[in-house]
């Protein structure tokens, strides 16, 4: 009989699967037979991927790398993270760091009155001042 020990903070035997990184099993020297049975482990579970390499957790979700490297920059902040899924501004922007007041205060005089100009005073007054008067 296989002991699998229990310890006190555990609820359940220990979890015996096999574990491979994702830099393990792109840089790994294997054969073809090696990495053909080593994707067949991964299918039925014998064999778990354990922290993807962004490259491949770009090709298994069909999102660009760029993309990927954004969302890393996002995905600890749940404030950030949720308005991103909720579509309410793009997650390069997000990632980018600057928000709207940051690139404001940065910007000339004649930058903000084009930017007065092209947005007009009602926008202005009814988005950005009166909600908070």
């Amino acid at each position: 009989m296989l002991y699998c020990p229990v310890y006190p903070d555990q609820r359940g035997p220990v979890n015996t699967t096999a574990q491979i990184s994702g830099r393990n099993l792109a840089h790994g020297h294997r054969s073809k037979a090696e990495r053909v049975l080593t994707a067949a482990d991964l299918i039925d579970g014998r064999l778990v991927l354990i922290k993807p390499t962004a490259t491949q957790a770009a090709k298994l979700l069909d999102i660009s790398l760029p993309y990927v490297f954004a969302a890393t920059k996002v995905a600890w902040s749940p404030e950030r993270r949720r308005a991103v899924l909720a579509g309410e501004v793009p997650l390069y922007r997000v990632a980018d760091g600057e928000s709207l007041a940051d690139r404001f205060r940065r910007a000339s005089r004649g930058e903000r009155l084009l930017a007065a100009h092209e947005l007009g005073p009602e926008l202005i007054w009814d988005q950005m001042i009166a909600p908070i008067v």
